[in-house]
């Protein structure tokens, strides 16, 4: 698969999760970052008055690929493993820094179960309960499982900064979560 449908298909999992309130906060995914992104992105997803909201952008910064054995001895395949950051800003409109906190772990606690729900990111046949308009394409084998065939390491790192204060009125955390996505290739 190309990277493209990878992208795109980690994509529709995350508006997914947003759609169904399952990501608390999220607004708006960016498949691709944006050069300029209006302020107004974090709360467009958010009910009238909500005073918080948040927007992921996806960057794929690795692949790689190595030869795996699927049973047999003509049966072997290769994994592609892409390393996937998700780049994240939730803002609150208020000037404490502890609303923000809490209000920011309340989103990454969300999307991090959000991952955690789906190892194939709804790309699995609808009948093994994939979802979406990737479903049933097998585009991704596993993410958020670790870092690939033979190899230790963690499923999902996060690392987020402390609460920044813009003049008083609004907060902002950013923070970065960091998954491998799995692809098995037919070669």
């Amino acid at each position: 698969m190309p990277r493209v449908d990878v992208i795109s298909a980690i994509a529709s999992y995350l508006e997914a999760g947003m759609d169904q309130g399952k990501i608390p906060s999220l607004s708006t995914v960016y498949p691709y970052p944006p050069k300029i992104t209006k302020g107004t992105a974090l709360y467009e997803g958010q009910p009238p008055g909500s005073p918080d909201g948040s927007v992921i952008y996806l960057y794929l910064s690795g692949q790689a690929e190595t030869r795996i054995s699927t049973g047999g001895q003509h049966s072997g395949r290769k994994a592609r493993t892409y390393k996937l950051s998700l780049i994240c800003y939730y803002r609150w409109v208020g000037s404490k820094s502890e609303d923000a906190g809490l209000g920011s772990n309340q989103f990454i606690d969300g999307l991090t179960a959000w991952i955690q729900a789906d190892r194939n990111a709804g790309t699995e046949a609808a009948a093994l309960g994939g979802f979406g308009p990737y479903a049933g394409t097998g585009t991704i084998f596993s993410w958020g499982e670790g870092p690939g065939p033979d190899l230790a390491g963690p499923d999902i790192t996060v690392n987020s900064m402390f609460p920044r204060d813009f003049g008083g009125q609004i907060m902002q955390v950013f923070s970065i979560v960091e998954v491998d996505v799995i692809e098995i290739l037919a070669t």
